[in-house]
């Protein structure tokens, strides 16, 4: 993928830059990775997209072009490989300027708005004429295989705005590229021309080949007597290099724009059917009246009438991936045949590939899933144009075990469902089997790392595991929280698991009671004008353990008491209500439990016995 990068500041253009993405990731759709590298100066470039139903050579590097960033009528060019696996690569090579290329698009109205370029009938002035987007070439570059893949014949198509046959009016220009299938060298110039037929202007470009060589070239065209419309144009492989048939009409334009920042859109597109590679789909924007911001977007299908749908030559490759050792179906395995297609297998082990008519090697691997390997390792398929051919393979592997969620159930504590400090906490930690095999004999101690908290209760076991299943351990696992611990601090627990085929630690993170600083409350006194308390349980400031309930100190303060309240601004990690009192006589603070077993919720109080 190919981006323009700005300064967030000023806006300013920073660098062409590249994207890849793991697709043997994304094919099974599993989290992907992704690495980029910059291009420096290069603007207006584009990846190669495949049309065609035969693939590049295997192993070929993709192709990246665009138009020189200093010169006109200049083609730089990129070749693009990428390898995964533990130690990512990304290698962009440079080849040498084509030196054909777009030339420089006429901006033909006001002189002072860069973008007002292509004029357009009243009611609009020049400074709503539309941007060319000039410097670009644009969507798409479109790859296509007209070889096999082991003697290729390789064409790139592209287009875009360029200069015509005086400065008031713009062109479309187009390029035929071939490559002969290497990964080195560079795409050579086959055909190219300017489509300028009349003095309108034309830009926003894009365009396609069919399966049998045929090109479709689509765009935008406007003056000032024409208002913005859709138009396509065309030519047979049969026709003379470098020419193109006559105009075609797709939809009139009914309005002007006006405004709008002088963007026209931005950009069209010319695709092809991937099936039967004879269908063109045109897609670009018009006006139905004259505004801004108001465009309506036209799709128009289209082919030549001497291409013959190539639907009847796919076939279909399917089959179910199973386990070796239980029989069970395993989804997410990649089935990959020799040409470069491949298919997932889904919930139900089934996997499907739509590839065109032929004989391949197709295989099974999946190695997140610890399959290490298939039976069959690997199996001749052809399927014929239409028709569908099955292959089933038994994958052959080890588990794999990871977390898989974690509940809590603090009603030893204050039951909030929070840890809190000071606090008895039992712990079910979740586990499932995402590999290759079942598991058995599944025990477990749990260790923890934070400071602060003590694993009361540490051993479990689990039940035996089929491939995809879960569960959590058969009895909870305890942990004690000191009166100590920071709130806010996430608990890091190591669930250490012994089973049948070996071992491994799976880290857990438990989140906490929301921390926040201790509040002073205010020097003040009681006065008699206080509200008053009838006599008070008794405290002795000792906290809960997981060892037992803590229970009711006994004792009391008879008599009448005279108390303040403090509002604060953050409860402290662990109480229950938003005051503090201060009770008279006293200088004494103690916490008073809510229940008189546990310490988890509790007022603060300062008193002396009457």
């Amino acid at each position: 993928m190919s981006t323009h990068v700005f300064n967030a500041t000023s806006g300013t253009f920073t660098t062409g830059r590249l994207y890849v993405f793991e697709r043997a990731q994304m094919i099974a759709g599993l989290p992907a990775r992704m690495q980029s590298q910059d291009l420096g100066a290069e603007y207006g470039f584009l990846a190669a997209d495949l049309d065609s139903l035969t693939p590049p050579p295997a192993g070929e590097a993709e192709f990246v072009l665009g138009p020189n960033f200093t010169l006109t009528e200049l083609t730089d060019s990129f070749r693009v490989a990428a390898t995964w696996g533990s130690n990512p690569t990304m290698i962009v090579t440079a080849g040498p300027t084509i030196l054909e290329g777009l030339g420089n698009a006429p901006c033909v109205g006001d002189a002072n708005t860069s973008r007002a370029c292509v004029p357009e009938p009243a009611p609009a002035a020049t400074t709503d004429y539309v941007d060319n987007i000039g410097g670009h070439y644009m969507h798409r570059l479109a790859y296509r295989n007209n070889g096999t893949q082991i003697a290729p014949q390789e064409s790139l198509i592209v287009s875009g705005p360029s200069d015509s046959t005086d400065s008031n009016h713009g062109s479309v220009e187009w390029f035929e590229f071939r490559n002969a299938g290497s990964s080195s060298t560079t795409p050579t110039l086959f055909q190219s021309a300017h489509y300028d037929i009349d003095t309108n202007y034309r830009w926003l470009p894009s365009i396609a080949m069919d399966k049998d060589g045929n090109i479709a070239l689509g765009y935008s065209k406007s003056s000032t007597t024409v208002f913005p419309g859709i138009y396509v144009t065309g030519r047979l492989a049969s026709d003379p290099v470098g020419t193109m048939g006559a105009e075609i009409q797709m939809t009139a334009g009914i309005g002007s724009q006006l405004g709008a920042g002088n963007r026209w859109g931005d950009y069209s597109a010319m695709t092809l059917d991937p099936i039967d590679q004879c269908t063109f789909y045109y897609t670009n924007e018009y006006l139905k009246t004259n505004g801004g911001f108001n465009w309506s977007t036209r799709i128009a299908a289209f082919k030549f009438p001497s291409c013959v749908s190539a639907a009847g030559s796919w076939g279909t490759v399917t089959g179910t991936i199973t386990s070796s050792q239980t029989g069970a179906p395993i989804s997410g395995v990649t089935v990959s045949l020799s040409n470069g297609y491949a298919g997932a297998s889904n919930a139900s082990g089934v996997y499907t590939i739509l590839v065109p008519a032929g004989s391949y090697t197709a295989t099974a691997a999946d190695p997140t899933r610890n399959c290490t390997s298939s039976i069959p390792t690997s199996a001749t398929v052809a399927p014929p144009g239409g028709g569908t051919v099955t292959q089933n393979f038994q994958m052959t592997g080890t588990s794999k075990l990871e977390a898989n969620g974690f509940t809590i159930d603090d009603s030893l504590g204050n039951n909030n469902g929070i840890v809190n400090r000071a606090e008895c906490v039992l712990v079910n930690l979740g586990v499932k089997n995402n590999g290759c095999a079942k598991e058995t004999g599944i025990s477990a101690t749990l260790t923890t790392t934070t400071p602060g908290v003590t694993v009361v209760d540490a051993s479990s076991t689990y039940p035996d595991m089929l491939i995809d299943g879960s569960s959590t351990n058969a009895t909870p696992f305890k942990i004690s929280v000191s009166d100590t611990f920071a709130c806010g601090a996430d608990i890091a627990l190591s669930l250490n698991l012994t089973y049948a085929s070996g071992s491994k630690s799976i880290p857990f993170t438990i989140p906490t009671c929301a921390g926040g600083p201790d509040q002073q409350i205010p020097p003040s006194q009681l006065t008699a004008s206080d509200p008053t308390q009838a006599d008070r349980i008794g405290r002795d400031g000792r906290p809960s353990t997981c060892s037992a309930p803590k229970s009711s100190p006994g004792g009391g303060f008879p008599g009448t008491h005279a108390y303040e309240t403090f509002t604060k601004r953050r409860l402290r990690p662990g109480l229950r209500s938003d005051q503090h009192r201060r009770e008279l006589p006293g200088r004494q603070w103690y916490c008073r439990p809510r229940d008189h077993g546990r310490h988890s919720d509790l007022l603060l109080h300062r008193s002396r016995r009457a």
